[in-house]
């Protein structure tokens, strides 16, 4: 008894008839929300192709920055071993000329 009084009471025990119109497009309404939903799933996966697709490009890329870099790393390293040695060098030069 405590329930069976107010607007919820009536709204729930309420119950309304549906014709086959409202049926079909409340059918119709959901089919294309679902077809939507499929849409967009299925969008999403072409674009992860798309990436999936760049991948080798991507490792191409990187072996090639790879072996660029390794080059670097020995012309650094030859030239670091000529500059040790010009302190030495321009200290002698300097007192051959200065000194002559």
């Amino acid at each position: 008894m405590l329930f069976r009084e107010g607007p919820v009471y009536a709204r729930t025990m309420t119950t309304k008839k549906y014709d086959d119109a409202d049926v079909q497009h409340y059918i119709g309404v959901m089919t294309e929300n679902i077809v939507d939903r499929f849409k967009s799933g299925f969008e999403a996966i072409d674009q992860i192709k798309l990436q999936v697709d760049k991948i080798p490009g991507i490792e191409e890329d990187i072996a090639m920055i790879k072996s660029d870099i390794k080059i670097m790393k020995r012309a650094l390293k030859v030239t670091n071993i000529d500059v040790q040695g010009h302190d030495k060098r321009l200290t002698k030069l300097e007192g051959v000329i200065f000194n002559a």
